[in-house]
């Protein structure tokens, strides 16, 4: 059994990629394989979305964000359960957004039970994810993934449905009573608690959905525009007030005086999933110091430039004999498969159980801490805003760590490593009879530091965000670009390593402004000069 000061078991087995030596081969599926990292496009060929590499208002970096490397370096450890659905993806980072999706809305029907503990509050697996992209860059793929709702969607949809039933009846007993009518009381009409909530919303309509379902939903939307539209109408209020307290779970009110209408929500808990434009994207977060801004995961999707083969049905392949069932299915087909099997095993597995809490150990706490503290030291030399993002940053991304624990623990291949135990103090005869309402919840640590290893990648991608929005002076385009270049480089490099790093970029990066952004670098106290032409990255943070 793990203890909380116990070393969480490796993730590493003999195969040295975090799971069984099969995870690869039995995961996927024979009808999209992922394609060889050899067959994907280099970094030439898919590229940011600009034409002039000294503009800092284009709206795209002329270099590529970082990857988190969910396909090229993280693939083999992840839970093979989710292979099927990750080998969808045309490239690396349409792989990447279909993880933070599926991060996000996988422990959607059980985000009540599941929670943490981060600075004394308590968090359930609810992030917000906004993907940016241009036109063609293939964001659309990640709409497919929102039929993983469909399924408790219509479970509370049947509930409504009965309900409406017995409703009706009990108007027509009271209709039909006659002179003894007064002694029906008036049945009080269902509400139909979907678990989607449209995102052509106002802000009191968000506010009534939301309440209607009973405080746990998903806003998800394949259009930004569907809810930033909403914020520009007048008398509507900006719906990403709520969405600011729905992250922290704070209690929503609403009060009509003309209309006596009485809202309360106590601990809402709002899953976001949203893809757009920068356009899009300006619109929704007009102000980023509104508080959106900041409680966001983002992932930016570059164009893809080439044409990528299509796949259809043809006659000939039609009559092979080797096609199976799984073959002619579409992805929303498989998208649903997987949701029948997913939710069955929840209530199966959650039916009885009230709370469950993550716990990490003392060393990835620790781990936890050394990271963002470093990240946070970048922060503070950049904008306030960036500040108050890498303070929510290491909450988001422990929600999607959650999540990922919650895969692992329901996979039997890791069963030996006991990673959902009953709380202490639990009583043994209930263990023994399998009543267990209250469980801990462990992470492996190959899980927990691939989770750690997405931090700056995420961190990059929300500075570039940061620039693109209309602000005050604070970030510019310039000081997201070199934020990367400041990833990219080694710990220790000189100004031709500089250059080098610089001329690899498509379009290159002069010399004499790779030289003017290390020397910035050194000023703002994120690079020390170790001589003539030599530099070192600080790696200890400020405090002062």
């Amino acid at each position: 059994m793990l203890t909380h000061n116990q070393s969480a078991p490796q993730s590493n087995r003999p195969s040295h990629n975090g799971g069984p030596q099969n995870v690869v081969q039995s995961g996927l599926t024979s009808r999209q394989p992922l394609p060889p990292r050899e067959n994907l496009p280099p970094r030439s060929s898919v590229e940011g979305d600009a034409d002039d590499s000294g503009n800092p208002d284009t709206p795209y970096p002329y270099f590529l964000l970082p990857l988190l490397g969910i396909r090229e370096k993280h693939l083999k450890r992840l839970p093979r359960r989710i292979h099927p659905l990750l080998s969808l993806a045309a490239s690396d980072a349409q792989a990447d957004a279909l993880f933070l999706t599926l991060m996000a809305l996988l422990p959607f029907t059980v985000s009540k039970q599941l929670r943490f503990r981060y600075n004394g509050v308590d968090f359930h697996a609810a992030p917000m994810v906004l993907f940016c992209a241009p036109p063609a860059a293939g964001k659309g793929l990640v709409g497919e993934l929102f039929h993983l709702l469909d399924i408790e969607d219509e479970r509370r949809r049947k509930i409504y449905q009965d309900e409406m039933k017995v409703y009706k009846q009990q108007m027509d007993a009271r209709a039909n009573a006659g002179k003894n009518r007064a002694e029906f009381d008036i049945p009080e009409m269902p509400k139909l608690y979907a678990a989607r909530i449209a995102g052509d919303n106002s802000a009191s309509g968000l506010l009534e959905n939301l309440y209607d379902a009973g405080g746990s939903a998903a806003l998800v939307a394949t259009e930004i525009n569907e809810l930033a539209e909403s914020t520009q109408r007048k008398g509507c209020g900006d719906p990403t007030t709520h969405l600011c307290k729905a992250w922290n779970h704070e209690d929503l009110f609403m009060n009509r005086r003309t209309e006596h209408e009485n809202i309360f929500i106590k601990e809402p808990i709002l899953t976001v999933v949203l893809t757009g434009t920068p356009s899009q994207l300006k619109a929704l977060i007009r102000n980023p110091g509104n508080g959106f801004f900041t409680r966001a995961l983002y992932y930016h999707i570059p164009i893809v430039r080439e044409w990528q083969y299509v796949v259809t049905d043809t006659s000939k392949g039609a009559k092979r004999d080797d096609v199976s069932s799984q073959d002619l299915k579409s992805n929303k087909d498989l998208v649903l498969d997987f949701a029948r099997e997913w939710e069955a095993l929840l209530h199966k597995k959650f039916d009885s159980v009230s709370d469950v809490r993550m716990l990490l150990t003392d060393s990835q706490l620790d781990d936890f801490n050394m990271r963002m503290e470093k990240l946070n030291t970048r922060a503070n030399s950049s904008s306030d805003d960036m500040l108050s993002f890498v303070h929510r940053l290491g909450c988001n991304v422990l929600r999607i760590c959650l999540t990922l624990a919650l895969l692992r623990a329901l996979d039997p291949e890791y069963a030996e490593f006991h990673l959902l135990m009953p709380r202490k103090g639990t009583n043994s005869d209930n263990v023994k009879d399998g009543i267990t309402p209250l469980l801990d919840l462990h992470v492996l640590d190959g899980d927990f530091y691939m989770m750690m290893d997405m931090l700056e990648p995420l961190y990059l991608h929300g500075m570039h965000t940061l620039s693109l929005l209309d602000k005050d002076p604070t970030v510019s385009r310039h000081d997201a670009d070199r934020e990367v270049l400041l990833a990219d480089l080694p710990e220790v490099f000189t100004y031709n390593m500089a250059y080098r790093l610089g001329g690899s970029y498509v379009p290159v990066i002069k010399e004499r402004t790779v030289r003017d952004w290390v020397k910035t670098l050194v000023d703002e106290g994120k690079v020390e000069k170790t001589g003539r032409s030599s530099f070192a990255k600080n790696l200890t943070p400020n405090n002062s």
